[in-house]
């Protein structure tokens, strides 16, 4: 019987996911009709994550949950003759990984992968990409927690660490986040140089092929498809928002109205606030929200956007 969960489950798979019935032969992607029918399937995205989702090498995790106060799980997918399962958390609110991405809830999900894989000996070398398909009849498949999880519930149970390494985690969403954040920066820099040439297929290109080399860095690399999006975003988003470093001549005029250079060093240190300040305005989020996120003033913000 299809429960709601598993409805849940199969409603926010990707429309055309990896999937397959025996590891061995490789992955295939293939429409979600054919998908939910292999094996294995790939449970997120490219572009957001619905499931977070654990790979467990022993048997006994539900114990394991239970006799350390752990955050129970929306479902778990069992191997029947080794024990060995899937462990997945459902979102109620999919976080998105690409440029438009609001950073603070992406790096706070990263953290409580990080601490949840720690505190559930998971394995670290998961790719996340793919799953055992909880669909899937070669799998006993139980039913933990009937609600899906808020961020901050997670906080109820786990205690993250003050200076959270999920920027250079080089395992699950910190890939992730460790990603953006090199790619996107790597793009602010040269974007000029492509810009005044109308470059912009070839910058497209070079923030894709800047991505790929980063990703290839990671012990379990990301996926094409979301490296792919991820690289795609951000081009875009440069291409179009970004403004880069101004030229002397612009410079000189700031440093005149300002009346010092500490105008210039101010303009330095806010630069990146004003990229994201930006960014959160065309997703349509309202001054007040932007100046919390960004630990400033929504006079600020108002600034910023104007400008």
């Amino acid at each position: 019987m299809i429960t709601e969960q598993l409805k849940t489950f199969e409603q926010n798979l990707p429309k055309k996911p990896y999937c397959t019935d025996e590891l061995q032969y490789g992955l295939r992607i293939r429409s979600r009709n054919i998908a939910v029918i292999r094996r294995y399937i790939q449970h997120n995205k490219p572009t957001s994550v619905k499931y977070l989702a654990f790979d467990i090498d022993y048997a006994g995790v539900t114990e394991h949950i239970r006799n350390n106060c752990l955050p129970p799980p929306n479902l778990i997918a069992y191997n029947r003759k080794s024990g060995r399962s899937h462990v997945f958390y459902c979102l109620g609110v999919e976080v998105y990984t690409v440029q438009n991405a609001r950073r603070k809830p992406l790096e706070l999900l990263a953290a409580i992968e990080q601490q949840l894989c720690l505190e559930l000996e998971a394995d670290q070398g998961y790719s996340g990409l793919i799953c055992k398909n909880p669909l899937h009849e070669a799998w006993e498949v139980q039913e933990v927690r009937q609600q899906p999880w808020d961020l901050a519930e997670f906080l109820e149970y786990l205690e993250i660490p003050p200076k959270r390494a999920s920027r250079k985690a080089a395992y699950g969403l910190g890939r992730n986040v460790s990603l953006f954040d090199d790619t996107r920066f790597w793009a602010y820099a040269q974007v000029l140089s492509y810009r005044l040439s109308g470059a912009k297929e070839e910058f497209f290109n070079a923030v894709l092929n800047y991505a790929i080399q980063k990703n290839q860095q990671f012990p379990a690399p990301l996926s094409f498809p979301e490296v792919q999006a991820t690289a795609k975003s951000i081009a875009k988003w440069t291409w179009n928002k970004y403004t880069g470093r101004m030229s002397d001549d612009e410079f000189s005029l700031i440093q005149a109205k300002r009346g010092s250079k500490s105008g210039t060093a101010r303009f330095h240190k806010t630069l990146e606030q004003r990229v994201m300040a930006n960014l959160y305005s065309i997703m349509g989020l309202g001054q007040k929200e932007i100046a919390n996120l960004l630990f400033t003033t929504q006079k600020s913000v108002s600034v910023w956007c104007k400008a």
